[in-house]
């Protein structure tokens, strides 16, 4: 019974910890549509504070404001950390201050303050998830070694990419950094799913190496797909920083890049459909892949559609983090499917 406890306890701090994934992803996302990137200009704190400032009169100096050791202020167009705590007096003393350098942004905005905040708290809340998935990993019977491998290869993701979250504030929103930031967190879900994936008991199926072959290539597809879409959001950030080229003439200047993305999605879906047909042959055997093919189908409709839109409407920016969120859910799907598969058709010639 404490065994059973134990795995079911495990198997919810790896479905929070995939599913705190994909909310990271979506709220990164929409720090990135709504420009709210630098509404904390400092990291891990919000302008020194652990709960960000919603009142203008604490993030601008004024004289009948008091401040603590570290507080930091806008003051003649700069940034600046309190050196140590400060009453209030008349006129600004440069003296008690250290002028912020690692960038020279220097705005507030309370909305873009609460939105990136928001997304710093998901990000702390995946690290306790994923934290408790490491401690019960070592408590897992079958396939201990790659449960907790895995839970410690995803800590140190995590890390890392609250690393690159510091980097890519510090670059003012890089759209290489953020490129980087985005193949972790893929890197990440890719990695989460399969840990799920083998928190589940495998079905016996009749034979198909050839299927598994072909739900591998459709998921290495998936995977190229993924890499040239970031390439293409990077370019389109960049279109977008510059402001050189109007939203209108985006798709037609991406150029090479936006007709390989869009290649390769129709290249994903030819082979994925004739790897799910072939698959359908098993859901009596194994409903669980009935369930997850079902779901890849749903998911990849929504992203084709998101794509269209974000093609025949001038890549609008309320699109770009459905998209991106659509791409990851895609992600996750499909590699439980492949290993769902795999998984089964590995117990079959085990039994055999």
């Amino acid at each position: 019974m404490r065994t059973d406890r134990l795995n079911k306890t495990y198997q919810f701090f790896t479905s929070a910890t995939l599913i705190g994934l994909l909310i990271v992803v979506i709220a990164g996302s929409l720090v990135k549509a709504t420009d709210s990137g630098m509404g904390c200009p400092d990291w891990p704190k919000c302008f020194g504070h652990l709960i960000p400032p919603i009142d203008p009169n604490e993030v601008h100096w004024n004289t009948a404001q008091s401040y603590f050791e570290g507080q930091m202020v806008i003051h003649d167009d700069g940034l600046w950390t309190a050196k140590s705590a400060i009453n209030s007096r008349d006129s600004f003393d440069p003296n008690s201050w250290t002028l912020y350098k690692r960038h020279d942004y220097v705005l507030y905005n309370p909305t873009h303050t609460i939105i990136e905040y928001i997304n710093r708290l998901a990000t702390v809340l995946l690290g306790v998830f994923a934290f408790g998935m490491l401690i019960l990993s070592f408590t897992v019977k079958s396939h201990r070694k790659l449960h907790i491998g895995l839970s410690i290869l995803t800590i140190l993701l995590i890390g890392f990419e609250a690393w690159l979250g510091r980097l890519v504030v510090d670059s003012e929103l890089s759209p290489t950094k953020i490129s980087i930031h985005l193949y972790a967190a893929f890197v990440l879900i890719f990695i989460m799913t399969i840990v799920l994936s083998y928190t589940k008991k495998p079905v016996p199926i009749t034979k198909g190496n050839s299927v598994l072959k072909l739900a591998g290539l459709s998921l290495a597809i998936l995977l190229i797909q993924l890499t040239l879409g970031t390439k293409l959001r990077e370019v389109f950030d960049r279109f977008y920083n510059e402001s050189s080229i109007a939203r209108d003439f985006w798709i037609d200047e991406a150029g090479f890049q936006f007709l390989a993305h869009r290649s390769f999605s129709i290249v994903y879906l030819f082979v994925t459909i004739i790897a799910l047909i072939k698959i359908k042959k098993h859901w009596i055997e194994n409903p669980r892949l009935k369930t997850t093919t079902y779901a890849l189908v749903s998911v990849f409709t929504l992203e084709i559609l998101s794509g269209v839109i974000m093609s025949y409407f001038e890549v609008p920016r309320a699109a770009q983090p459905i998209h991106v969120f659509l791409s990851a859910s895609l992600l996750c799907v499909h590699t439980f499917l492949f290993v769902d598969y795999y998984r089964s058709l590995k117990l079959t010639i085990k039994l055999n």
